[in-house]
């Protein structure tokens, strides 16, 4: 199993319906869940959203570390941009 950074996030009672919010958000220019998504993606990661309108959201993200044997030891932050 690789390394990985993972995030969990709750928002107590604030919930919404998040696949209306996934569909919709082109439309009417909210981009926040799409932007965290592709941002998220871009790095091989995966961001999972459980929420339910007025009970509560979870946010789960996961982005994998990259194994550093590439002869890059020299102790500097590895770029995990993919530029």
């Amino acid at each position: 199993m690789r390394a990985a950074a993972r995030g969990f996030f709750e928002l107590a009672r604030t919930g919404f319906d998040a696949d209306a919010v996934r569909h919709t958000a082109y439309a009417e220019h909210r981009l926040g869940l799409v932007g965290m998504a592709e941002r998220v993606a871009h790095v091989g990661g995966t961001l999972t959203i459980e929420a339910t309108p007025r009970r509560g959201t979870e946010v789960f993200v996961r982005i994998p570390i990259p194994d550093n044997r590439h002869g890059d030891d020299d102790g500097e932050t590895p770029d995990l941009s993919g530029r």
